[in-house]
């Protein structure tokens, strides 16, 4: 289900590439994006507040992992 990077292709920090996209080869993304398709194209650019958001789902995802492994 994961997305395809091929050889020399970089991908930004924050950047969320979708299920079945394909970033095609010596692509450069910049930072803070979201693609989609093949080959994939910017459907989004993160705001603060996206960020934020998916900076306090990950924080709640690791403590809700954490209790799951003790129990």
């Amino acid at each position: 289900m994961g997305g395809l990077r091929t050889d020399g292709a970089e991908i930004g920090e924050y950047d969320l590439v979708g299920a079945g996209s394909i970033v095609t080869e010596n692509k450069k993304i910049p930072p803070i994006l979201f693609l989609l398709r093949s080959p994939a194209k910017v459907v989004k650019e993160w705001t603060e507040d996206d960020l934020q958001r998916m900076r306090k789902t990950m924080e709640s995802n690791v403590v809700k992992g954490k209790e799951y492994r003790i129990s």
